[in-house]
């Protein structure tokens, strides 16, 4: 992909180059939002794409970022990255993390379910446990 301009730059760098990549072109001014759109992922954002195919180190350097990725924005399909760590089903830790970054579980997607209701439909046990059994760290 070529990163001749603002939009392609951006793109390169959620989804093609890494966390690293964005971290270092934030900290260098070359992108201003760590929470920008990607249109040709649904209106993802960087940490949605971390939540279904990155890691949870991935994740968290975005949503420990100041300022941070933000968890609960939703795709085009009313998607967050909860939903997304949900249908990846390979790591409840992704969704511990989120949650502990402040994801909510209530919100619902465009066909009405919310993470809960996806990790039912989508079997997957592990992340059922941590969805129903979650309890917020105490901020301190």
């Amino acid at each position: 992909m070529s990163v001749d301009s603002k939009e392609n730059i951006e793109r390169f760098v959620q989804f093609q180059g890494g966390i690293r990549s964005t971290l270092k072109m934030l900290e260098e001014g070359t992108i201003s939002d760590i929470n920008i759109r990607d249109s040709s992922y649904n209106d993802g954002t960087a940490l949605m794409y971390q939540a279904y195919h990155g890691t949870v180190e991935s994740m968290e350097s975005l949503l420990a970022h100041k300022p941070p990725a933000l968890p609960n924005l939703q795709d085009r399909d009313g998607n967050t990255a909860l939903h997304r760590a949900v249908w990846s089903g390979d790591n409840p830790a992704k969704v511990r993390l989120l949650l502990d970054y402040g994801a909510d579980k209530t919100i619902r997607d465009s066909d009405g379910r919310t993470a809960l209701d996806c990790a039912r439909y989508w079997n997957r046990p592990e992340c059922i446990k941590v969805l129903e059994s979650y309890t917020p760290k105490p901020r301190g």
